[in-house]
């Protein structure tokens, strides 16, 4: 009996395979289509249906889709829309000015107008560096004429600066160590230059000065020429 039940379900079976098959293979030559083969997405039953463009027949490889009056739009790989172009736009001299050899210097640049009183004031501050560089730059070449000539400039120059920064209210930018240095290195010159009376006036009007706290160290520099004066009693104070 169990061998008569199984032969019994195989039959079953095998009629049920035998009828379905005539429809399982319309639905295979339907997704073959006309090449009688299947795709990938076919096969695994994931087709869908393409794109508007691909559905009309409107679409290229490569490029995004014609339009209606089938003017072609712009290509996928396109760099027109972003106004790069190596002929370049009406008006303008595209990409080639980069390119150009031979098309000489560029211009040089705008100089900027002092015309605020602040940029006065820093434009003339400079010019007073410069030249308390080039007067210490002679002093250690024993130009000393010409170091006095520099140190002299650099002094008329920072009275010029403190008479503009007083006349237009900059009393806040006040450089106190730069007069301190210009008249350190106008009083330092005159010693080279053996001029003692004025390098001691000038060491005189540093010294007495409050604002200058370690000040008092040039009075050795005072002493010295005391010294060469021989005026031992005063180089001793």
């Amino acid at each position: 009996n169990n061998n008569f039940g199984a032969q019994s379900m195989q039959y079953n079976n095998f009629e049920s395979a035998t009828n379905n098959a005539p429809l399982q293979a319309a639905s295979i030559l339907r997704a073959q289509g006309p090449g009688g083969r299947l795709g990938t997405a076919q096969r695994m039953g994931t087709a869908r249906m393409g794109t508007a463009a691909q559905r009309n027949g409107t679409a290229r490889m490569g490029t995004a889709a014609r339009g209606a009056g089938g003017e072609e739009v712009r290509p996928m790989t396109s760099i027109r829309a972003a106004g790069y172009t190596s002929h370049g736009k009406p008006g303008t001299a595209g990409m080639g000015q980069f390119g150009n050899a031979g098309m000489g210097p560029a211009p040089p640049l705008a100089v900027k107008e002092m015309t605020l009183p602040e940029d006065i004031a820093k434009e003339k501050e400079k010019e007073v560096n410069t030249l308390l560089e080039e007067s210490a730059i002679a002093n250690s070449e024993k130009k000393f004429s010409l170091a006095l000539e520099k140190a002299k400039e650099a002094a008329k120059k920072e009275r010029a600066l403190c008479k503009h920064r007083e006349s237009a209210n900059l009393m806040d930018q006040m450089n106190i160590d730069l007069t301190y240095s210009v008249c350190f290195n106008l009083a330092n010159q005159y010693q080279g230059n053996e001029m003692y009376s004025e390098a001691l006036n000038t060491y005189s009007l540093i010294v007495k000065n409050k604002q200058y706290s370690q000040s008092g160290r040039l009075r050795v520099n005072m002493g010295n020429i005391y010294y060469k004066q021989k005026k031992y009693p005063s180089a001793i104070k």
